[in-house]
């Protein structure tokens, strides 16, 4: 179980409290299968330019 707080950004100059949160709306299915789309669009794009 998740508890949910405000969560805060903290850094040196900055400080801001998040007032949003992210709720997705895609499938897991989906989003699993568009995962490993663009992982292996990633892995065959690692060697497309020739090396001289």
């Amino acid at each position: 179980m998740f508890l949910l707080l405000p969560l805060v950004w903290a850094c040196k100059e900055i400080k801001k409290e998040v007032d949003k949160t992210f709720t997705p709306i895609m499938e897991k299915e989906e989003r699993k299968n568009l995962l490993k789309n663009w992982k292996e669009a990633v892995k065959r794009s690692k060697n497309w330019q020739k090396k001289n």
